[in-house]
């Protein structure tokens, strides 16, 4: 099951388990996992909200969208207060559109108040939003400019810290060790850009950040290890 990549999140695992079930129903195969909760303190703030993630092979994706969206329901056993219920029939549509946003349960709620309405689509007009949202979704975004300033900062944050240090302006921050570890989060903030990444709904994975955030880490990373070099250079060698 090395190959197995999140799929869907939830906050229970007795959700998760239960669509598990219902892909290796069909064949797919899928595993249920408790989620590590972390706070990225570089692209996000707080813990996860869900809990626990389901996993499957990134060629099965396809396979299990069509096997969960498949599932039909009666308007009648729909709750009375539902939210979908308050929606326009363009809100509907949106929800069909971004299915990966709302989930299997409420596409297939949205799929049963349209109908009610009148609207049906077929398998060409599912296929159209499907890649219409694709095209979405495969936009790399630009990181923050405000991470990416802090990470220049940094970067260049021993060096400075040493030339200070050199030219006795604050002559008790070194030898205090302490002190240098801020440019150690430099790097970290340029392996958070370099290597995050996307999977889309269809299984594939993309580069999170666009090519020029990509840069700015190579970038960021360059000038830390530039400032080490010649922050050790001139303590070694300036009197």
């Amino acid at each position: 099951m090395n190959n197995l990549i999140n799929f869907q999140s939830f906050s229970n695992q007795a959700d998760a388990q239960a669509i598990a079930d219902k892909l290796q129903n069909a064949g797919i195969t899928a595993d249920v996992a408790k989620k590590a909760k972390r706070g990225d303190v570089f692209l996000q703030v707080g813990d996860y909200v869900d809990d626990y993630v389901l996993r499957i092979a990134p060629e099965d994706f396809d396979k299990a969208n069509n096997v969960l969206h498949s599932v039909e329901i009666d308007i009648a056993g729909i709750e009375p207060g539902h939210p979908l219920l308050a929606l326009s029939t363009d809100e509907l549509k949106d929800v069909i559109a971004k299915a990966d946003e709302w989930g299997a349960d409420n596409y297939a709620v949205a799929t049963a108040l349209l109908k009610s309405k009148g609207v049906v689509f077929n398998s060409e007009e599912r296929k159209q939003m499907q890649d219409k949202r694709l095209t979405v979704l495969s936009q790399r975004k630009p990181a923050s400019g405000t991470l990416i300033i802090i990470g220049y900062v940094l970067a260049l944050y021993p060096f400075l810290l040493i030339g200070i240090q050199q030219q006795n302006h604050v002559p008790t921050l070194f030898p205090n060790v302490k002190w240098l570890f801020p440019g150690l989060f430099s790097p970290a903030i340029a392996w958070s850009i370099l290597v995050a990444r996307t999977t889309l709904p269809n299984g594939k994975r993309i580069a999170t950040y666009n090519d020029s955030s990509i840069r700015h880490g190579i970038f960021i990373a360059a000038a830390n290890v530039f400032a080490w070099v010649l922050g050790l250079l001139a303590l070694l060698l300036l009197p």
